[in-house]
């Protein structure tokens, strides 16, 4: 139906993975507009690849080959959308465009190794933990526009922005805020990392600041923001309604890292079709 992205999260200090991505991937439809679907359809699973370990490197770190991967399909719903197998958000529900999956135990179907990088591990791309997000950071989204990978069979393309509103307030009342990002279909549910030049002092007398990036995963990617997401009811003709999506189509929505340990402990069973339909005919 569609090609997203998604990424693997560690809960700690149990360990247990879940696979990261948006609702509206899981769902065919917008959280805004929940009872509409563009394909009628009801996604019932994902589909995805994982790189097969080779060897080990110097720092006992794993190697790939970057056509050896092994691909896999993870149930989500039945064919009616009343079995989803996903956790959201315990208190927003589906207006947070965040979901998490169980994995339990990922195996290869030889037994040999598979190489998972996890948000939650340590060392996650030797990112800091402590790194404190500010307006103007560089914004990197690692994901796969259009389909594309970047390198290896399953690698992601890393589309740089800047993180453009005050990343601990809420933006339009939700957990989330924006970045200045030239992003593409297929980057929904990416992983956003934050950056900026630091220096650090090294311990000891007379030794010289170190100079390079600090940064840390800082939230998950859903899309850019349109019209109707902004409640555009002035926008009445297709004209206008293309004008304006052109000139905000480099604002997107980044939701804040904490959602996702939200969902992980709350263990919030996601919404069935029915129970969303009915929310929505019950608002209007």
């Amino acid at each position: 139906m569609s090609t997203a992205t998604g990424f693997w999260y560690r809960r700690q200090p149990d360990g247990e993975l879940f696979l990261v991505t948006n609702w509206h991937v899981v769902t065919g439809r917008k959280p805004s507009a929940p009872n509409i679907s563009e394909t009628g359809a009801v996604p019932t699973s994902l589909h995805g690849m994982i790189h097969e370990e080779v060897g080990q490197g110097k720092s006992a770190d794993p190697l790939i080959h970057e056509d050896r991967v092994v691909h896999f399909e993870l149930p989500i719903n039945d064919e009616d959308g009343e079995r989803p197998r996903w956790f959201e958000h315990p208190t927003f529900l589906h207006r947070v465009d965040v979901v998490a999956l169980r994995m339990g135990q990922i195996a290869h179907p030889s037994g040999k190794g598979l190489v998972l990088r996890a948000v939650g591990d340590p060392n996650f791309l030797d990112l800091n933990p402590f790194f404190s997000t500010r307006v103007t950071d560089d914004a990197f989204v690692l994901g796969y526009p259009w389909g594309l990978r970047g390198g290896g069979d399953a690698l992601p393309i890393y589309k740089r922005g800047t993180i453009a509103s005050e990343p601990t307030l809420s933006q339009a009342g939700l957990p989330r805020f924006l970045i200045d990002c030239r992003t593409a279909s297929g980057m929904s549910g990416s992983p956003v990392l934050a950056t900026r030049p630091a220096t650090g002092q090294p311990l000891g007398v007379g030794r010289s600041p170190v100079f390079g990036r600090a940064g840390a995963f800082v939230g998950v990617y859903s899309g850019r923001l349109l019209p109707e997401d902004l409640g555009a009811s002035a926008i009445v003709n297709d004209t206008i309604a293309q004008r304006a999506r052109d000139e905000i189509s480099e604002i997107g929505v980044v939701w804040r890292s904490e959602v996702i340990a939200a969902i992980v402990n709350n263990n919030r069973q996601g919404s069935k079709l029915s129970e969303i339909i009915g929310l929505q005919m019950g608002g209007e």
